[in-house]
């Protein structure tokens, strides 16, 4: 089990930083595993600084610190086990671009992630999605498409297809229900996925809650 806690602050308009730090649980055979991941500092800017706007670019350069829990539990003894800390500074850097139309908004990035471990290999990643339905009160519709490319000796490829739901159940709380089909390498060819999104709304004094 996974779970991520973060801090974001807007310097300006156009610069946010951001810091995350995933908390990590494993268990299996009776045995658990559990603690801090490395925490990830992120610098992005983006325009324009309107919240509503026909178009959105946004560049984030990403820094993860080697500061996980790098201790070892009994669980560690079966093998196979991850690692909460790569060991090694992590590098990535992305680029977004949005394009909103009165009725569905169309999403592009990419990004590249180089590792700080020898063990985790240097990937290109890229994606294309589009919601129908953004503007909507109480429901939207996604599709989205996210593939990942691992450079190696003998390269990799993991393609993700997703179908989703978003049902807003309170001002800026959305039930989100997603299908998701794996492609390639994908390790799992099937999938569906549910969770709770939050997120800021317009008031009516155009103010960004």
């Amino acid at each position: 089990y996974t779970g991520y806690y973060g801090l974001g602050y807007g310097f300006s308009d156009a610069m946010d930083v951001t810091v995350v730090v995933p908390f990590l649980m494993d268990g299996a055979g009776g045995l658990n595993k559990y603690g801090s991941g490395d925490p990830v500092l992120g610098f992005k800017w983006s325009r324009p600084g309107r919240i509503r706007a026909g178009s959105h670019t946004a560049f984030q350069l990403l820094l993860g610190l080697p500061l996980g829990y790098k201790g070892e539990h009994a669980l560690d003894g079966i093998g196979g086990i991850r690692q909460f800390s790569s060991g090694g500074l992590d590098m990535g850097f992305n680029a977004l671009f949005d394009i909103h139309f009165r009725g569905a908004s169309v999403y592009l990035n990419g990004g590249f992630f180089k590792p700080g471990s020898v063990t985790v290999n240097t990937q290109l990643v890229y994606g294309l999605g589009i919601e129908v339905g953004r503007s909507n009160r109480w429901v939207s519709f996604n599709s989205e498409y996210q593939a990942r490319v691992a450079f190696a000796q003998q390269s990799r490829a993991a393609n993700i297809l997703k179908f989703g739901v978003r049902v807003q159940i309170l001002r800026g709380i959305e039930l989100e229900l997603n299908q998701e089909i794996g492609f390639l390498d994908h390790p799992i060819p099937s999938q569906f996925t549910f969770g709770l999104r939050t997120h800021g709304f317009l008031s009516p004094r155009r103010q960004f809650v």
